[in-house]
């Protein structure tokens, strides 16, 4: 029974985050290696929105931990806020004098469907003004919904 068990359990696939799968790129009954892909999942509950800020404006080393608002326009024009915090900050300024953050931000779920989405325009305002973001969940809920 042990051996049975530990069979099952070392062909049981885990996904490392929670997530909805799209994409199954494998058959049932199709061998697989170790290594190889067998889906293909997208995190909804948090995602990265990456964006340029200028050099001249802001002092990198201070952004990291800084809390964001991001503001994404969804159907019928409805506009709707996301809290989020930067997560990375590019050491690297580019030609434009620019350099890439990306801040980390809570979705929010209505009628069981998460609003925002992957590869959605949003505009992302940093608070340079607050405080580093603080750890863990967000003190306010995201999906903040703003008057037209």
């Amino acid at each position: 029974v042990e051996a049975a068990e530990d069979d099952i359990r070392r062909r049981q696939i885990v996904a490392p985050i929670n997530g909805e799968v799209v994409e199954v790129p494998v058959h049932l009954g199709e061998w697989i290696k170790p290594g190889d892909a067998v889906c293909k999942i997208i995190r909804l509950d948090q995602l990265a929105v990456e964006g340029f800020l200028r050099a001249a404006d802001f002092e990198t080393g201070d952004l990291v931990g800084r809390p964001v608002v991001v503001e994404a326009t969804l159907a019928h024009g409805r506009r709707v806020q996301f809290a989020g915090k930067i997560a990375f900050v590019h050491p690297e300024i580019d030609a434009r004098g620019q350099f890439r953050i990306k801040a980390e931000v809570a979705n929010a779920l209505e009628n069981g469907q998460f609003l925002l989405r992957p590869g959605h325009d949003v505009d992302m305002l940093v608070r340079v003004d607050a405080g580093p973001a603080p750890a863990g969940p967000l003190a306010n809920p995201p999906g903040t919904t703003l008057p037209r």
